[in-house]
């Protein structure tokens, strides 16, 4: 199976709200007009390496695949589809889920401190408390 690629955000959002213009290409997150309603001073931010955009006002979070999704009512399958078509297969790969290995257990495997020694597991009791 092919991994899908995710178009850049900037890319996504000039094409469904045209009159929107971007902040210009800065390394981590840039202030931002957001796309989603008008405003006059920024309330969203733009990261051009994660692909991502947020809105503090709207309280949204979003990729370019999720911009998709919300601007054409489809779930994530169509929406590759559209991004293939619409933006080419270029920019990033979207990440699958990687297995991992399960945590250690509580009683699994010893518990140590920060000078590298044993810590001691033990039980607290109330002092009226009987057995």
């Amino acid at each position: 199976m092919r991994t899908p690629h995710k178009p850049p955000i900037v890319a996504v959002l000039a094409h469904y709200h045209p009159q929107w213009q971007p902040p210009t290409h800065r390394p981590g997150w840039t202030k931002c007009l957001c796309p989603f309603h008008d405003e006059r001073t920024p309330s969203a931010s733009i990261n051009f390496e994660k692909n991502r955009v947020h809105c503090f006002a709207c309280d949204l979070s979003l990729d370019s695949i999720d911009v998709i999704q919300k601007e054409e009512g489809v779930k994530f399958v169509e929406a590759t589809r559209l991004a293939e078509s619409r933006f080419g297969d270029s920019g990033q790969a979207v990440s699958q889920r990687v297995r991992t290995e399960p945590g250690r257990t509580l009683y699994s495997q010893p518990r140590f401190g920060d000078g590298g020694g044993q810590v001691q597991t033990r039980l607290r009791f109330r002092a009226d408390h009987r057995a």
